[in-house]
């Protein structure tokens, strides 16, 4: 815990500790941190499972438009789908923090696999894609949005299926009037409309998401630079040599998903019935 300690105060530092030691959950090393939060690993005693904790800051996550109805988020409809991580615990802590407690994926995830392997043969990116896309429709057919799908979300379970993960910016559509200042996922995978400074879906926006992790996959770079900023439609360019043995069906996946027009865009269930995840 030596890493959590500097940078709170023990008096925070023992009351996350109480909250999980309450629930037998012994907090281990930490194995991630960005500007917003950290992740540990947790070890519940009495059956030996592993968790993944991740302590989120309050004000930060509000600001960005996180937990703008939080409270409502239905964790159970989310388990119902075998490619979307369990989620044991969403809970505030004291005025600062909220914690979200998921199982554990000692493979790692879908950027990590990628840092090895890359680029990945085509039938092994369908494969993950293929239920990636069912994972996030069963989202979608919730009415909520992701807002946070990249690759180090995509995470792979014992047998190397991929799990989307991390719901700190999940949120319920239909519960929120205007997201002209809500952004969430990292700038290469934002949608064009996200910065457009007027309100926009988050569903579509989810999609765009999903068809840059697709592009690095297949192409291992991004389709667009780190910007995530357009004045005007842009296309994507692949390298030469996986232009040339792409197939038309797996760029016609890539053009749905990364459409510039919004009203143009796939739903992720069209893209399920595009002839490539198809086959």
């Amino acid at each position: 815990m030596s890493k959590y300690r500097h940078q709170k105060s023990n008096l925070e530092v023992s009351r996350i500790e109480r909250h999980f030691k309450d629930k037998n959950v012994l907090m281990n090393d930490q194995i991630a941190s960005g500007p917003n939060s950290m992740i540990f690993l947790g070890k519940q005693s009495s059956s030996g499972r592993i968790f993944c904790i991740k302590i989120i800051l309050k004000k930060m996550l509000e600001q960005l438009g996180g937990c703008v109805i939080k409270r409502s988020l239905d964790y159970v409809k989310l388990q119902s789908c075998s490619y979307l991580t369990t989620v044991a615990e969403f809970a505030s802590i004291g005025p600062n923090y909220f914690t979200l407690v998921t199982d554990y994926y000692p493979n790692g995830s879908l950027a990590q696999l990628l840092q090895k392997i890359n680029p990945l043969p085509q039938d092994w990116v369908k494969t993950i894609f293929q239920s990636v896309l069912q994972g996030l429709s069963s989202i979608h057919s919730f009415k909520m949005a992701h807002r946070n799908l990249k690759l180090e979300n995509i995470l792979l379970d014992e047998q190397m299926r991929p799990v989307i993960s991390d719901f700190s910016f999940t949120i319920v559509t239909e519960n929120v009037a205007n997201f002209e200042s809500v952004l969430a996922t990292s700038l290469p995978y934002l949608a064009p409309e996200v910065n457009s400074g007027i309100p926009y879906d988050p569903i579509p926006a989810d999609i765009w998401s999903f068809g840059v992790c697709l592009f690095i996959a297949l192409n291992n770079s991004l389709p667009f630079g780190n910007s995530g900023k357009w004045s005007q439609p842009v296309h994507y360019k692949l390298k030469p040599e996986v232009e040339r043995v792409l197939t038309f069906e797996a760029k016609k996946c890539l053009d749905e998903a990364l459409q510039f027009d919004v009203n143009k865009r796939s739903t992720a269930i069209q893209l399920q019935n595009e002839a490539w995840f198809q086959k």
